[in-house]
């Protein structure tokens, strides 16, 4: 089992964990961080407002740094939903010189949550690793049996709202061959029902086509006064960190 970060691109953190990993007393290293850009063609999972901004030279020397300490990078394009961008001329050209960039900086692999993505990835950037994101959520052996199939994915990132239930967990894990991963401390309700536009907001205001609002995040002040009332509905702690296995 190991342990995979969220980064804010500051080398700092790198040395941090390195300096961990190298520590005799440590039982779980941390061999990968990851994270994405604040706003990009596709972009991803997280609230604009909660990324630190990082120009592409600046990720790219962060790449290059994180190799040296032995630490993977892992690119997040987890967005929901990429609209109709891949269908557009114009879109899908951006997209694809973004993916092209991600290629050349060397990143280990890539989250991704849409399908359509995964279409382009598989044909014209096989040698990319797919992770699969929490935000597609899998939660039963048919859906991750799918992924694998159809896209030969690395990794799979299960839904949040059967992380307890190791039973089913125990069935994905029987039916695939790839590694599958747990967000250990998610934040967020047991199956929210705000989950899906929180994704929307998330997806749609880190989109350099989409809208440039970046919106109240309503659901996050919904389900925090959940949360005080009752705090049985926590899935986890606040902080973003992912633990994995290879078995």
């Amino acid at each position: 089992m190991y342990i995979s970060v969220g980064t804010s691109w500051n080398p700092a953190l790198i040395e941090g964990l390195a300096d961990i990993n190298r520590d005799e007393q440590t039982k779980l290293p941390t061999i990968e961080v990851y994270g994405s850009m604040q706003r990009s063609p596709i972009g991803g999972g997280r609230g604009v407002t909660t990324i630190d901004y990082a120009s592409k030279s600046e990720i790219e020397a962060y790449v290059n740094f994180a190799h040296k300490h032995g630490i993977d990078v892992n690119y997040l394009l987890n967005a929901i939903c990429i609209g109709l961008a891949p269908f557009d001329p114009k879109s899908h050209n951006e997209i694809l010189e973004y993916l092209e960039w991600i290629s050349n900086i060397g990143v280990d692999c890539v989250t991704i949550t849409s399908t359509h993505l995964m279409d382009i990835l598989t044909k014209q950037f096989p040698h990319l690793p797919i992770v699969v994101s929490i935000n597609a959520e899998v939660d039963t052996p048919q859906k991750a049996k799918y992924y694998v199939n159809e896209y030969g994915v690395s990794r799979i990132n299960l839904d949040f709202n059967i992380t307890r239930d190791f039973r089913q967990i125990e069935l994905i894990r029987k039916a695939v061959d790839c590694k599958l991963e747990i967000l250990v401390n998610e934040p967020c309700l047991i199956f929210c029902p705000w989950k899906h536009d929180h994704q929307l907001d998330y997806a749609h205001s880190s989109q350099t086509h989409g809208q440039t609002v970046y919106p109240v995040d309503t659901p996050q002040i919904h389900c925090g006064a959940i949360r005080i009332k009752d705090h049985s509905d926590i899935e986890g702690s606040v902080a973003q960190t992912r633990g994995y296995g290879a078995s």
